[in-house]
């Protein structure tokens, strides 16, 4: 019988994933917007990648922003339960997520 090196083993590693649809809801002054040279909501969402993925859903793998939505001023209300003291614009920030199953 031949000895075989560990080296010509090849480990396996099989994750169950599964991916959904989250949202994170941002409000910001109407000041900061009209201030902001760009498409704020978007630029956002992109910069907070990382930080979905690291802190917003446990065993998260990868967070891929998607888009966003800004809220109506009706659902803005609701959402927030208290009117703010200056004008607020709030808008719920889209994300694909991939979670790895661990059952």
């Amino acid at each position: 019988m031949e000895a075989v090196d560990s080296a010509d083993f090849i480990y396996v590693c099989v994750m169950r994933m599964r991916q959904d649809r989250i949202f994170i809801p941002l409000t910001v002054p109407k000041t900061v917007l009209d201030k902001y040279d760009g498409p704020y909501f978007y630029h956002q969402g992109v910069a907070l990648e990382e930080t979905v993925r690291n802190h917003e859903v446990e065993n998260c793998v990868e967070a891929i922003f998607e888009g966003f939505d800004v809220m109506s001023p009706f659902e803005q209300d609701a959402f927030l339960q208290q009117k703010p003291h200056e004008e607020t614009i709030t808008a719920k920030l889209y994300y694909t997520v991939l979670i790895e199953d661990r059952r």
